[in-house]
């Protein structure tokens, strides 16, 4: 029986990789109201530790200032951690690499909805003009 083996082509296909959280904060720091309607607040977090620091930070600046442009004050911004070289994240793994919190524990889940539909419209948009 032949064993089934990756290849890295396929590999090529994954442009980004976010790896999604809630944060412990307050209510009161991870919400966002807008035209009536309550948002989770998203941050943005960076390992300083991960190879691939360079890129993961420009591709997070680039994903903050979208949601800002277009949803400013949604986002707590980009947020760079200094930790042990075993906190990476993954983002070791692959460029384009974001750890995103959506919201807190106090939000809804309608709410995380609402954040995660922004961040997919941006996502397709960065997407299609790459």
């Amino acid at each position: 029986m032949m064993q089934k083996t990756w290849k890295t082509e396929s590999l090529r296909f994954v442009k980004m990789v976010f790896d999604i959280h809630r944060d412990s904060i307050a209510r009161k720091d991870s919400t966002f109201i807008a035209n009536g309607k309550e948002y989770a607040k998203v941050a943005l977090i960076v390992s300083r530790t991960s190879k691939n620091y360079d890129e993961n930070v420009d591709f997070a600046e680039l994903l903050h200032a979208i949601i800002e442009q277009k949803y400013p004050g949604i986002s707590r911004g980009v947020i760079v951690k200094n930790g042990k070289a075993q906190s990476t994240y993954n983002q070791d793994l692959i460029g384009e690499s974001v750890l995103m919190n959506i919201g807190g524990i106090d939000n809804t889940l309608e709410e995380e909805f609402r954040a995660a539909d922004i961040l997919a419209t941006i996502i397709k948009e960065i997407i299609e003009t790459n």
